[in-house]
């Protein structure tokens, strides 16, 4: 091409030259003919001649004025310096310089042929318009022109070398910069070369350095017009008709940089290079190795109407890349091409079946970096101006080789190709072959884009890589798209033929993300294969259609065709990996079913026969893989289901209720879509459901939308306005109205709360809705079969019920009960769980847990021991303060452990008052009743043991010897510690609670709910309990209380029972001052008025009476300085009174829980205290009882010790002469006074 493109300027020019002029400044080494440049302008029509060469030597020429050369043939501008490099990378530069000191300074050519080569030309322009040039131009701008074409207004521009009518005109090795205007002003020039050249019209900085952003701009002009503008016009005469005159230029090797286009006159707005061709002649432009870079109004403009354009090898980069505002570019484009067929002269009116053909290739070019208002890679606009011109226009355009990448327009970012035009007048065919368009972007935003309100091609067009307006076919071979955030291809009135490999991966867009096809727009697949992959919109991932919904007649033409037989044809469409995040992740709209292929063999119904073009990989779901517009509602069960084919449904309603019907509003293929939904009853519209996602959906009808009386309503379901408006859009609604549900009664138009549950107050609340039942305190609601009433109860028992907010439905008030619990008031196990000891919870228990007998048995028999080995009974005192504590906390453990029982230190206040302490099963199937029972076994249990070691000591000296006079205390204090869990477990066998069933009110046990009072499972439980009461705990608290002062009147109840009960009473009233021996029976009585008063009293009762009462004692404490003997021991008391006292002021503040934790942690401390104490004692009396057990092995006799009192229990016994006396109580501490 190169080597065609020399020979070609070489035939230019004859192979004979005239004279030889010398331009130099300096011409002492140069004989003759030599003249600095001033010397040849003055008369150019001396020197400027035919076959005259002008050889420039190197320097700088310095040009004053305008220069017009005319009729003259065969003339040369020779330098003889070198080109170097420029300013910039896309500018070199001669030695041999023309340096316009006029800022109208140029050259003009007129009918001349020229060579110029090895020149650089700086800071020149002359003006267009000049006073020659104006009359040679008024044919041209006059009548027709006039009115369309303005030519006129072109001519206020300057340009460093115009040629107006010129022949054989060639540029080789020449440099223009910072020209004003133009560079280049080329009118109706014949065979124009550009060689090697380098073409800039201002520098870098072009808008900084020339201020082309101030108002000022318009009348700089640095700031307007291009590299270069080649006009091909014909005059307005009558007398010129179409002939076979051809207009060529050929650009090769040469490098436009820098162009500037004006800011504010879109007439003017021109690119680096600007063909304007309006003539009924051929145009030929042939660019070949050319570099289009950052020119401001655009790489490349043409205006054509019967052109030949040819783009070899040519980088396109950076167009329009600096302008005044970086949000709004100019209206401008990297390579434009324009029809200006409606420009033609006044005889073109009358003509008919005019034919003009605009041919465009591209090939091996680089489209990099170019931004534009609209299309910034290729625009190819084939809108006639005049539509109604008998006309016919006919584009080709060839895209080969070649790759976009990061341009920037509003749409077609890529290529903008097609008109308004239909393809009637314009004919336009598009061809690529190997092109790559790949990460090209979206310049700024525009409107909400609406598929449906397209009424042309260029209007409110989506952001999109390729934008395809009427254009007869656009074949693809071997394209690739990718990597856009727009949308990948629009086409309007487009027919797309994709032969080869092509792929469209990875776009994304609004409504659609790899393709959109408008009006007749079509995908024909010749042997080919198109792979939609990865692309993303909110419908209509892969392709997007519209009209997006089936039209209207039966069976219109597919949007996607075959060249062939589609049974046999080997063309395929792969969708994998497409995304839409409403529907449609392969197609949106149209008809793929039931749609005209036109294929070679005739026009066939697809029918269902896209299975065999379409291939899907990746994981579309099928419901939302192909969709459309809703034109139609169904009844569905979940979202991988297909609409159920009947029509009618019975879902049933309570007053005041909403029911849910699951639908879906569905397109094409039953793809689910989103759609509205009208609501008619008896022939009122009830309302309109808007359906977001596509996706089956509870549609909510409420009892009110059901104006008629009747207890069956009927409601029509139909898609809001569909588009073919078919009678399969509408479904039915037959709706049940029935009485209100149990727990319900009727109110007005609705079902509200049953009068017992009303009863309970505000907290409660009924809804019909999802019939449940809410309420957020402790009461407790069921439902009887048997009686048909609700059950209700303002109270249930202990931590049974949750005591958060709490819905169920009254046939299943199980969802109230905590701890896995069941039945009335929550008293039982759900089904398949047992109760557990320790705690009220219900858990899976096994048979295996009954070894833990064994472990209590043992636990019992170790309790005894651990007390007669280390004396730790309520004789000695140390332990009575904190028994005391224990209980108290232990009966209201709820309030003093709001948040459950607290690891180890709960565990501690159980142990206290003989609980277990630990929750833990014991056998499969235990009721409460059963616990119940066990809580009275154990207590009896260690009865039982200690009385059986008193027994035994009266008939064996061995035990008598080990257990010494510690039974007696032992055995009272395991009644102590006993007593407040005997009170606990009477008091459960003995609560009842009541509910009521309408205006009945039953009577159950509290503790089991299901178990009535008195029942079979309870009576006996009952009586026990009555016993227990009249026979321990009444007596036992009788004897402690008044025995100590009936001591002061032996002869009121004999002293026979006085010396039978004395040792008892004595075991409590030990430690205490004789005149305080009342002590322990008075915290018996406080210990029972707290323990029964817990059922009745509420919280704020229970510690106010526990205040009261540890108020009271301290007082006593304070007054009196203390019951007991030592002092110590009165501390003792008051520390653990202090602690109760702050554990209910703290209580009543609502904040207990970490006061619990630090006093229960104090209280344990101080119990560790005693036991250390108590572990030291013993063992310093054993240590000195086998001192003198040796001592007695030595000596024949023992030694006198004086006896003496012993008032400190902890002090060491007096030793006595009597060994055996001492050894009976070597293991006791003496309590005498």
């Amino acid at each position: 091409m190169a080597a065609y493109l020399l020979v070609l300027w070489l035939l230019q020019f004859p192979a004979v030259y005239g004279d030889k002029l010398y331009v130099a400044n300096d011409c002492s080494e140069i004989s003759s003919n030599c003249h600095n440049l001033s010397y040849y302008t003055g008369d150019p029509s001396l020197y400027f001649s035919t076959d005259t060469t002008l050889i420039f030597l190197e320097g700088v020429h310095y040009l004053y004025e305008p220069v017009t050369i005319s009729g003259v043939s065969n003339m040369t501008l020779q330098g003889e310096g070198v080109l170097q490099d420029g300013s910039h990378w896309t500018v070199r530069e001669s030695t041999v310089i023309i340096h316009c000191l006029n800022s109208e300074a140029g050259l003009s050519f007129i009918d001349s042929s020229v060579s110029i080569s090895n020149i650089s030309f700086y800071n020149c322009g002359r003006p267009v318009g000049n006073d020659t040039l104006s009359s040679l131009l008024e044919p041209y701008y006059d009548g027709l022109y006039k009115t369309r074409f303005n030519l006129e207004s072109y001519t206020d521009l300057q340009a460093t070398l115009i040629f107006f009518n010129s022949t054989n005109v060639s540029l080789d090795q020449v440099s223009l910069q910072k020209c004003s205007s133009f560079c280049i002003f080329s009118f109706n020039t014949q065979n124009m070369t550009i060689l090697n050249s380098y073409v800039s019209h201002s520098s870098q900085n072009i808008l900084s350095e020339y201020r082309c952003c101030s108002e000022e701009s318009s009348n700089n002009p640095k700031c307007s017009g291009g590299n270069m503008i080649l006009f091909y016009l014909d005059s307005d005469s009558d007398d010129i008709a179409p002939s076979t005159i051809s207009y060529n230029s050929f650009i090769y090797n040469s490098i436009f940089s820098f162009g500037a286009g004006p800011l504010n006159n879109r007439s003017k707005a021109m690119s680096s290079i600007t063909l304007i061709d309006i003539t009924v002649h051929h145009v030929t432009i042939f660019l070949d190795s050319v570099i289009l870079f950052q020119n401001l109004g655009g790489n490349f403009i043409a205006l054509s109407g019967n052109s030949l354009l040819w783009f070899y090898n040519v980088t396109s980069e950076g167009a329009n890349r600096y302008t005044c505002s970086r949000t709004t570019p100019m209206v401008s484009f990297d390579i434009s091409i324009t029809n200006q067929i409606g420009f033609l002269p006044n005889y073109m009116e009358q003509a008919e079946d005019v034919n003009h053909t605009v041919t465009i290739h591209f090939n091996e070019s680089l489209f990099l970096g170019n931004i534009a208002q609209d299309s910034s890679g290729i625009n190819i606009d084939t809108s006639l101006i005049v539509p109604f011109l008998p006309i016919k226009s006919k584009y080709y355009a060839f895209v080969r080789n070649s790759v976009f990448s990061q341009n920037r327009g509003s749409f077609g970012s890529c290529i903008g190709a097609g008109g308004t035009t239909p393809v009637s007048a314009v004919t336009l065919i598009l061809f690529m072959f190997n092109v790559t368009f790949d990460e090209n972007y979206y310049q700024q935003k525009s409107i909400l884009y609406d598929a449906r309100n397209i009424t042309s091609p260029y209007r409110n067009v989506p952001p999109c890589c390729l934008a395809f307006g009427n254009v007869v076919n656009a074949t693809f071979i071997d394209v690739s798209i990718s990597n856009h955030k727009t949308l990948g291809v629009y086409a309007y009135n487009t027919r797309m033929l994709f032969i080869g490999d092509n792929e469209i991966k990875n776009n994304t867009g609004v409504q659609g993300g790899g393709m959109m096809l408008l009006g007749t727009s079509a995908i024909v697949m010749i042997s080919s294969v198109l792979r939609f992959t990865d692309n993303k919109a909110e419908r209509g991932a892969a392709i997007f259609i519209t009209p997006p919904v089936v039209a209207s007649y039966s069976y219109p033409f597919c949007q996607y065709q075959v060249g062939d037989s589609l049974s046999n044809s080997s063309s395929s469409i792969i969708f994998s990996g497409n995304r839409a995040s409403i529907t449609g992740d392969i197609i949106y709209g149209g008809d793929v079913d039931n749609c005209f292929l036109f294929t070679n063999l005739g026009i066939t119904l697809s029918d269902l026969n896209i299975n065999g073009l379409f291939v899907y990989k990746g994981e579309e779901n099928p419901r939302y893989s192909i969709s459309s517009d809703a034109i139609k509602v169904c009844f569905c069960f979940n979202e991988e289901s297909f609409c159920n084919v009947s029509k009618i449904t019975t879902p049933s309603i309570y007053p005041g209720e909403s029911v849910n019907v699951s639908v879906a509003t569905v397109g094409d293929t039953e793809g689910y879509t989103t759609g509205k939904i009208k609501i008619w009853h008896e022939g009122v519209n009830v309302k309109t459901v808007s359906n977001e996602l596509p996706r089956c959906f509870n549609l909510s009808i409420h009892s009110n939308e059901l104006i008629g009386n009747s207890s069956n309503e009927t409601l029509i379901l139909v898609i809001d306005d569909p588009y073919n408006g078919d009678d399969i859009t509408s479904i039915s609604l037959a709706v049940p109205i029935l009485n209100c549900p149990p727990g319900f009664r009727p109110l007005g138009s609705t079902c509200a709360c049953d009068t017992a549950i009303d009863s309970l107050g505000t907290g409660v609340v009924c809804s019909i809705q999802d019939q449940l039942i809410y309420h957020r305190d402790d009461a407790w609601i069921g439902y009887s079969n048997t009686s048909n009433c609700v059950l209700v109860s303002d109270h249930c028992p202990f931590d049974y019920c949750r005591n958060s907010n709490v819905s169920f439905n009254i046939y299943q008030p199980d969802a109230q009960c905590a701890l896995d619990r069941s039945g009335v008031l929550c008293g039982g196990c759900a089904e398949g769980f047992s109760i557990k000891l320790g705690s009220n919870e219900c858990g899976q228990c096994s048979n295996s847990y009954l070894s833990l007998l064994l472990v209590f048995g043992i636990a019992g028999v170790v309790l005894v021991i651990f007390l007669i080995l280390l004396n730790l009974t309520v004789t000695i005192g140390t332990i009575n303060g904190l028994i005391f504590y224990a209980n108290i906390v232990k009966v209201n453990q709820p309030i003093f452990f709001p948040n459950g029982p607290v690891t180890f230190l709960s565990q501690f206040i159980a142990w206290l008052n003989l609980d277990l302490g630990i929750e833990t099963c014991f056998y499969n199937g235990m009721t409460p009743t059963h616990k119940v029972w066990l809580q009275f076994a154990f207590p009896f249990y260690i009865w039982v043991i200690i009385l059986g070691v008193i027994i035994a000591c009266k008939y064996s000296k061995k035990i008598a010897s080990l257990v010494s006079s510690n039974a007696v205390p032992v055995l009272a204090t395991l009644f102590l510690l006993s007593y407040v869990k005997i009170i606990r477990t009477y008091i459960l066998a003995l609560k009842v609670s009541k509910i009521n069933c309408g205006s009945t009110v039953n009577s159950v046990w509290a503790v089991d709910g299901n178990i009535s009072y008195f029942g079979n499972s309870h009576i006996w439980l009952f009586l026990f309990s009555i016993l227990v009461l009249l026979v321990a705990v009444i007596p036992y608290t009788i004897f402690i209380t008044i025995l100590p002062l009936l001591e002061r009147y032996p002869r009121v109840c004999g002293k026979v029972w006085l010396s039978f009960l004395k040792p008892i009473s004595d075991a409590y009233c030990g430690p205490f001052k004789d005149k305080f021996r009342f002590w322990a029976g008075l915290l018996l009585l406080i210990r029972l008025i707290i323990a029964n008063t817990v059922p009745f009293l509420p919280q704020t009762g229970r510690l106010l009476l526990i205040i009261f009462f540890v108020s009271f004692l301290i007082f006593f404490f304070v007054e009196t300085g203390g019951p007991y003997k030592l002092w110590y021991l009165n501390l003792l008391d008051i520390w653990f009174f202090a602690h109760l006292l702050c554990l209910s002021a703290l209580a009543l503040s609502g904040d207990s829980e970490i006061g619990t934790i630090v006093s229960v942690s104090l209280s344990f401390g101080t119990f560790l205290i005693i036991m250390a104490k108590h572990i030291y004692s013993r063992l310093t009396e054993y240590t000195r009882f086998k001192t003198l057990k040796s001592n007695l092995v030595s000596t024949s006799s023992l030694p006198k010790v004086t006896a003496r009192r012993m008032t400190d229990p902890f002090e060491p016994r007096s030793v006595s002469n009597d060994y055996n006396r001492y050894r009976d109580s070597i293991l006791a501490l003496d309590d005498e006074d």
